[in-house]
C-alpha cells in the first residue's frame, strides 16, 4: 500500500557540508582523487587500472563526447575497453558521457560530468541516505535505496572543471527504469516516488522521479540516482 497523500511540504535550503566528500578516502592523484571506505581494497587492488581508466578518458574525451551507445573505446596496451552504455531507455541529463567498464571483474558504470554537477549529487546523495536510513530503507511497502558512488577524480579539461564517477553497473537483465515499467507496475510505484520527493524535497533534494529510479523486481527494491542538491 503506497503512503497515504499529504500536502506537499514547503522546500528548505539544503544544509551546507564544508566537505562534500567527508568519510572518503583521498590520494593525490592528478588534482584530487577520492574513493569510498566500502571501495576501499578494491581499489588497493586495483589502483593501476583505475588510473589506466581516468587517463583513457582524460586523453579520449573528446571522442568520447561525439560516440553513441554501443560503441566501445579499446586500450590496445592495456586492453581496458570503455562501453558506452546505459541502463533504460535515457542516458541522463547534464553529462559528458556514460559509461560502462569492467575492472577486476566488477563492472563499473562512470559518468563525466561539470564539477558543479557532481558537486550536489554528492551532497543529494549524503542527505538522502541520511532520510531513508531513518525509515529503514522501507517506504510503502518497497525497500528502497540511493546507489553509492565509490570514486570521484577531479579533472581540468581545457576551460572546464569535470568530475569522473563511478558507481556499480546495473544491467537491464536485473533492473528496469521506473519510466521504462508497464503502466501496472508504474500505478504501485509512482505514488511512493512522489512521496519521496516531497519529503526530500523538504531537505533541498530535488529530481527524483520515474526516470531517475531503478526498479529490481526480484528484491522489490527501488534504487536512486543522479538526486540533485539546491
Amino acid at each position: 500500500m503506497a503512503p497515504k497523500r499529504s500536502t506537499p511540504a514547503a522546500k528548505r535550503p539544503a544544509k551546507k557540508l564544508a566537505n562534500p566528500l567527508k568519510g572518503f578516502h583521498t590520494t593525490p592523484v592528478g588534482r584530487t582523487l577520492a574513493y569510498s571506505p566500502e571501495f576501499a581494497d578494491f581499489f588497493r587492488k586495483h589502483k593501476r587500472d583505475i588510473v589506466r581508466v581516468k587517463r583513457l578518458i582524460v586523453s579520449n574525451l573528446a571522442s568520447l563526447k561525439k560516440m553513441k551507445r554501443g560503441e566501445v573505446l579499446i586500450d590496445q596496451r592495456s586492453k581496458i575497453s570503455l562501453f558506452v552504455d546505459y541502463t533504460g531507455s535515457l542516458p541522463g541529463g547534464n553529462r559528458v558521457a556514460v559509461l560502462r567498464v569492467g575492472i577486476g571483474g566488477r563492472e563499473l558504470f562512470v559518468k563525466i560530468e561539470p564539477e558543479t554537477v557532481a558537486t550536489k549529487r554528492i551532497h543529494a546523495f549524503g542527505l538522502a541516505n541520511d532520510f531513508l536510513m531513518q525509515q529503514g530503507y522501507l517506504v510503502g511497502g518497497f525497500k528502497v535505496n540511493v546507489i553509492k558512488p565509490h570514486v570521484f577524480h577531479l579533472i581540468s579539461h581545457g576551460r572546464e572543471q569535470l568530475v569522473i564517477s563511478a558507481t556499480d553497473f546495473y544491467h537491464r537483465h536485473e533492473v528496469s527504469l521506473v519510466h521504462d515499467l508497464p503502466k501496472k507496475d508504474k500505478e504501485k510505484i509512482l505514488p511512493v516516488l512522489s512521496f519521496l520527493a516531497r519529503k526530500l524535497a523538504f531537505r533541498g533534494i530535488t529530481d527524483l522521479s520515474e526516470k531517475n529510479t531503478f526498479f529490481d523486481r526480484k528484491r522489490n527494491l527501488l534504487l536512486l540516482f543522479d538526486l540533485n542538491a539546491e
